[in-house]
């Protein structure tokens, strides 16, 4: 197992992150669409989109390597770039940025004022994406309609998401699933499993449901990152499903370590105040160790290797994910 996490974590060392804010002149809540890309001059390739539900931060995970970075405002929500349309801006005026591997590149902030246009440097649209030669592991399913005994939610599945991160993301896919085709008329429910789970640790829940009222949706991905890590992705995937759908309201179940990643969730909601906190009404967590987990602290001791959740999971260590939702909440 040890040697399995190690050659994993090695894989994932080679991607870097790209962080940073998207700004506009005035509040709105428009979708703000930032790409990332590299070459120039007619011959840009689209490496990955982050779709925001207003402005906020974002980021990209991506090979170590040279990027370019720019930021719309999708006045008209097409999800394609329209040239005297959209406000839009160029990161350091299109100028490159260098991130090595397993490193993170920090404050690549953007500003969109509605006083003129940076025009974007290359027809965007969020379709062309999926054919993009050097994507970055951020090929998510968001989403997908499948089943909850789908084979893919597996314990073994689940303990691959433990011990090897990066398979996980090639071969089984992480994102948020949906477990029938969407409904405006129902609230969905984002269900978070916890360490080394799946989806179908849910099951019974999800059956007992009134379905004439409530859409179950799950989160699925490797438990081994980082709590802080895993909340952002959560809240990626989130934010661009509140995008496409523009539903009003939400509920989050979650189980053991999933709890902490729902209230880093959760925070980041709070933080970025960009229209989703009122429609996010209910929050219940189960068996979570919100004091840490004994376990976790040996194996931050004692193990060859150490899952890196295991070091927000060790007590009094879990300062990856805010506490300013209360447990219990």
């Amino acid at each position: 197992m040890f040697g399995r996490l190690q050659r994993s974590l090695a894989q994932k060392r080679a991607y870097g992150v790209l962080e940073g804010a998207v700004r506009t002149g005035q509040p709105t809540d428009l979708p703000i669409v930032v790409v990332v890309y590299t070459g120039a001059d007619g011959a840009e390739q689209l490496i990955d989109e982050f779709i925001l539900a207003g402005p906020g931060s974002y980021f990209f995970t991506v090979r170590a390597g040279t990027y370019r970075v720019a930021a719309f405002e999708d006045v008209n929500s097409n999800f394609a770039y329209d040239a005297g349309l959209d406000p839009s801006a160029l990161l350091n005026a299109g100028e490159p940025v260098t991130v090595a591997g397993g490193a993170t590149v920090r404050d690549l902030d953007s500003d969109i004022r509605d006083t003129g246009h940076a025009r974007m440097p290359f027809a965007f649209f969020c379709a062309d994406s999926e054919g993009a030669a050097d994507r970055s592991l951020s090929d998510f399913h968001l989403g997908e309609v499948t089943r909850i005994d789908d084979p893919r939610f597996s314990p073994e599945n689940g303990r691959l998401g433990l011990w090897q991160p990066a398979d996980f993301l090639r071969q089984v896919g992480a994102g948020v699933y949906f477990l029938e085709p969407y409904d405006p008329r129902k609230i969905p429910v984002l269900f978070i499993h916890g360490a080394g789970g799946h989806p179908g640790d849910f099951a019974q829940l999800i059956a007992s449901l009134d379905h004439e009222r409530f859409q179950p949706w799950v989160v699925y991905c490797p438990t081994a990152s980082r709590l802080e890590q895993t909340a952002m992705a959560v809240d990626r995937w989130v934010q661009h499903l509140c995008v496409t759908h523009r539903y009003e309201r939400m509920a989050v179940v979650a189980h053991r370590m999933g709890g902490l990643v729902a209230r880093g969730f959760i925070n980041r909601v709070i933080a970025a105040n960009d229209g989703r906190v009122d429609g996010l009404r209910l929050f219940i967590s189960i068996s979570t160790p919100w004091d840490g987990h004994r376990a976790a602290q040996r194996g931050v001791n004692r193990a060859p290797v150490v899952v890196p959740s295991w070091y927000d999971m060790a007590p009094g260590s879990i300062a990856g994910v805010s506490p300013s939702v209360a447990p219990g909440s």
